[in-house]
């Protein structure tokens, strides 16, 4: 009961964010502003742009999610995609997130109320997650609150709502609670408990990797990799029981991933993209620079910090990228 005050302020916090999208009556939860940036639409725009770096939701989350919703709903799922050039892989793009959680429960719901009721959801399981987390430690009740309303409401995951990889931040703080209770559950005798919070890792796991944005789960594993094997030396006891249970969590969500990892990991070594990506200095005639600079480092804490590294912003000397820069400022003091 003590918790009941607290999740029910997080509730409410997450309704006044989303007030003015649920009392409107002809309004849709995406950035269909930027509509007016094509022609011949571009001939009524009357204001700026809200956020000109929300194009992707645009051209390819919401024709994507169009497509499949439709298609579900007819009770076909969709594995190729007819409309796009002369056809192509759909559920193995990564980005379809065609299984992900958030865009099956949108089935239940109308097609343009399915975009608001997925980003509500999506602040929900994070101010859950992280609840739940930070409620594992010897904090205050008002300590936990104030921690869960940072999380769920810090740049990351306001800025990027239409875009999957919100999906897949939201699941990150379960990843780190099924993970400290694998721990504390190892120390008991008993194994119904360590067993349980290890199936619980999996599935997260597995949730995660359908989410639509693989390289970011990657990257949490990566620290949740980090955050795991210092708990097992420094707080287990029985280390090899712990580090066992916890593999095996990460093994099992992997291979239950698999069924959307495989088809993705073919397309993509296919694909323009990943040869793009891979030789992003290929138009110049010096073989050195196409080493990845020792300077982008940083990057392991401030993304974009130097600009996007998928272009070759590092060989060019242009500022026309350096907003870019300042879109995830906040997360190197977030991880700290």
């Amino acid at each position: 009961m003590k918790r009941l005050l607290p999740l029910v302020f997080m509730g409410l916090l997450i309704g006044i964010f989303f007030s003015g999208d649920i009392f409107s009556h002809n309004k849709v939860f995406a950035p269909l502003d930027l509509v007016y940036s094509y022609h011949p639409w571009g001939a009524y725009q009357l204001k700026p742009f809200q956020n000109f770096q929300q194009v992707d939701a645009l051209v390819l989350y919401i024709p994507w999610r169009y497509y499949s919703y439709h298609e579900l709903r007819r009770g076909l799922f969709p594995f190729y995609n007819p409309y796009e050039y002369g056809g192509l892989p759909f559920f193995a793009n990564d980005q379809s997130a065609v299984l992900s959680p958030y865009n099956l429960i949108g089935l239940l719901f109308h097609f343009k109320t399915g975009f608001l009721i997925i980003a509500i959801l999506k602040l929900a399981v994070a101010a859950l997650g992280m609840y739940f987390f930070l409620s594992l430690f010897s904090l205050s009740e008002p300590a936990v609150l104030l921690g869960s309303i940072a999380y769920t409401f810090s740049a990351l995951m306001v800025t990027w709502l239409y875009h999957p990889v919100s999906a897949v931040v939201s699941l990150m703080p379960w990843l780190f609670w099924a993970g400290e209770r694998l721990l504390r559950s190892a120390e008991d005798t008993g194994g119904r408990r360590t067993f349980g919070a290890m199936l619980v890792l999996a599935m997260v796991t597995a949730l995660s990797f359908f989410a639509g944005h693989s390289e970011t789960t990657v990257n949490i594993v990566l620290g949740l990799l980090v955050y795991m094997t210092a708990g097992v030396f420094v707080k287990s006891s029985k280390r090899a029981k712990a580090g066992f249970y916890f593999g095996a969590a990460l093994v099992i969500g992997g291979l239950l991933a698999m069924v959307h990892i495989l088809p993705f990991l073919q397309l993509l070594v296919h694909s323009e993209p990943f040869y793009f990506r891979s030789h992003m200095f290929h138009n110049s005639s010096d073989a050195a620079t196409s080493q990845f600079p020792l300077s982008a480092l940083v990057t392991w804490l401030v993304p974009n910090f130097w600009g996007n590294p998928s272009y070759n912003y590092f060989t060019l000397n242009r500022l026309i990228f350096l907003f870019e820069r300042y879109t995830y400022i906040g997360i190197a003091p977030l991880l700290l």
